[in-house]
């Protein structure tokens, strides 16, 4: 009875531990429960990293999304409240196409027609795009889709988009050599 109560006693021991190190405790049932409980514990301690790593890169992301928004915000013209709250919308949004974008990839990178549907939606009736298959890198994504909003931005309001007539022809292209995407925007 002694070798059960005490075999038992080490297994509450371990279960009451953060860590339970298995040991021999001379008896079958309890060094199983002593194993699983080390398993546990370990499988907790993981879970524990796992969650911590998550919050650092959330605070990371959430950090850099916040300093994409204030750049947008400094770096937009204040002459006028109502058009500086509009220019500060459209820029936010087109950061949050591009997020979107990113996220429903996993953050491997997007498909570049893909970004340029998104950001020139508002025009497609009057924007032709087109290029070979291009996925710019995760940290590329949002500074492509946010010239690509500033260009549309400009064309309709001083360019080809600004009168009914007006077309864009968007083309991309690869250049492999030279390790590099080159974008051409053609305004009639």
């Amino acid at each position: 009875a002694r070798t059960v109560i005490r075999a038992f006693g080490r297994v509450a021991a371990a279960a009451r531990d953060a860590a339970p190190a298995p040991a021999s405790t001379g008896l079958q049932e309890a060094d199983w429960l002593l194993r699983v409980l080390a398993r546990a514990a370990a499988e907790r301690r993981q879970a524990a990293e796992g969650r911590l790593l998550l919050l650092r890169e959330v605070d990371h992301r959430a950090r850099n999304a916040l300093a994409v928004a204030l750049s947008l915000v400094r770096l937009t013209p204040r002459r006028d409240a109502a058009e500086f709250a509009a220019t500060v919308e459209g820029r936010i949004a087109a950061v949050s196409r591009a997020h979107s974008l990113l996220a429903a990839e996993s953050w491997r990178g997007v498909d570049l027609a893909a970004l340029a549907e998104a950001e020139l939606a508002p025009y497609a009736d009057r924007v032709r795009a087109a290029g070979p298959a291009a996925r710019p890198a995760a940290d590329a994504a949002q500074p492509v889709g946010m010239l690509l909003h500033e260009l549309a931005t400009n064309a309709a309001k001083h360019g080809a988009l600004a009168t009914p007539a007006g077309r864009v022809e968007l083309r991309w292209d690869l250049d492999s050599e030279a390790g590099c995407l080159r974008v051409l925007w053609s305004e009639s």
